[in-house]
């Protein structure tokens, strides 16, 4: 990648939120690989992860901040400590234009961050900013996932009137049953309509053994693939051939990846205006 200091960088998106009901590896997985790529082209990136595991602060410490919304007793002792927690977020979200933004949304936590946005006007807000914003949806391919995704997506729509929404079909080896999902009223009314408007990304499957030794590692995926046969042995069972199939098949997902998040926040490298 060139490194040419006229160049800089161009997105169509300057906040992406990867937000999934029900959470899980797949989700920051999403985010890490938007994450690696936006810095692979010269990106000033901040990431927020409002979540209890902190993924993404053990993957890139030096970019990333962690909040924890309140529990209930703490909110009744004080009734702005949400608004309090998720300041970091919003701050972030109003950044001045050449910083992206990338959040990761923890599981079961969407409905209180997007009904935080609403009270904070952050809709209007993000537009004073002259921000774009994209929120990243990932499903698995079953009908309980769709559902999900179908409230995320509606959440979402409300909290940011005009955003880009996204959907990530996230593949696991479970198969889109077209009679019953397709057919069913969350998919015609509100996320067909929305991935024939937008498109949508697809996560190929990785083999679950591929995903236990990528989180296992703590590393993001690129540096997952820049790891020696020796380093990845003890998450391959001590077999060097099995280390090198783990590594393959994870520089397969990220090309893939790539193409897909590069097309859809038309992510570049342009000419810096002239002084």
């Amino acid at each position: 990648m060139s490194k040419d200091k006229s160049l800089m960088f161009s997105t169509a998106y300057h906040n992406i939120l990867v937000v999934m009901e029900r959470g899980g590896n797949r989700k920051s997985m999403c985010a890490a690989q938007i994450i690696v790529i936006a810095r692979a082209l010269g990106a000033i990136i901040k990431v927020v992860e409002v979540e209890q595991r902190e993924e993404l602060v053990l993957l890139f410490p030096e970019i990333t901040s962690s909040t924890q919304l309140p529990g209930l007793d703490t909110i009744q002792l004080n009734d702005q400590s949400e608004n309090m927690a998720l300041t970091p977020l919003f701050r972030a979200l109003i950044a001045p234009p050449e910083q992206l933004t990338v959040a990761d949304i923890g599981a079961n936590l969407d409905g209180r961050v997007l009904e935080g946005m609403v009270r904070m006007n952050m809709a209007k807000r993000m537009s004073a900013a002259g921000r774009e914003t994209c929120f990243v949806i990932p499903f698995y391919p079953n009908m309980e996932s769709v559902k999900g995704a179908y409230r995320t997506g509606r959440r979402a729509e409300l909290a940011v009137p005009g955003a880009k929404i996204l959907f990530c079909r996230c593949d696991t080896g479970e198969y889109l049953a077209a009679g019953e999902i397709e057919r069913s009223e969350e998919w015609t009314s509100f996320i067909g309509p929305r991935i024939d408007k937008h498109g949508m990304m697809v996560m190929p499957r990785l083999q679950p053994s591929v995903i236990s030794a990528y989180v296992a590692s703590k590393r993001d995926p690129l540096a997952f693939t820049e790891m020696s046969d020796a380093e990845l042995a003890p998450y391959a069972g001590g077999d060097e051939f099995i280390a090198d199939a783990l590594r393959t098949a994870m520089m397969i997902f990220i090309d893939t990846m790539k193409q897909q998040v590069v097309e859809h926040f038309r992510l570049g490298r342009q000419q810096q205006p002239a002084a």
